[in-house]
């Protein structure tokens, strides 16, 4: 009987330092809660403000090639777009008819 109460006793000793460590854990990390919020708020705005940029600079990039890739603002070359795209339109028709024998010289459009 008296091995059955202090094995009961120590595991009092036991339950209780744990609970202590367990409520100085909840404690600690319940003080450090308010710090990590404001870290992950500024690291949230940081990464906002880098997606922006990120967005602005792809746009920007993507209008910049549009603007030279543009043939139609190139007064010079207005007329060959002209003729490339009525050529197109008469290669879409053969296509579509099927009975045209040269169609496996074109190049893929």
């Amino acid at each position: 009987m008296k091995k059955f109460g202090e094995k009961s006793e120590k595991c009092r000793r036991d339950v209780e330092a744990t609970r202590k460590l367990y409520k100085q854990s909840l404690d600690e990390l319940n003080a450090s809660n308010a710090r990590y919020v404001e870290d992950m708020t500024e690291v949230y705005r940081r990464t906002q403000d880098f997606e922006e940029k990120r967005l602005k600079f792809f746009k920007k990039f993507l209008y910049d090639m549009h603007a030279c890739l543009d043939l139609t603002q190139k007064k010079t070359l207005v007329g060959y777009v002209y003729f490339n795209r009525r050529s197109e339109i008469g290669v879409l028709a053969d296509v579509g008819r099927g009975d045209c024998p040269l169609l496996i010289f074109l190049p893929c459009l």
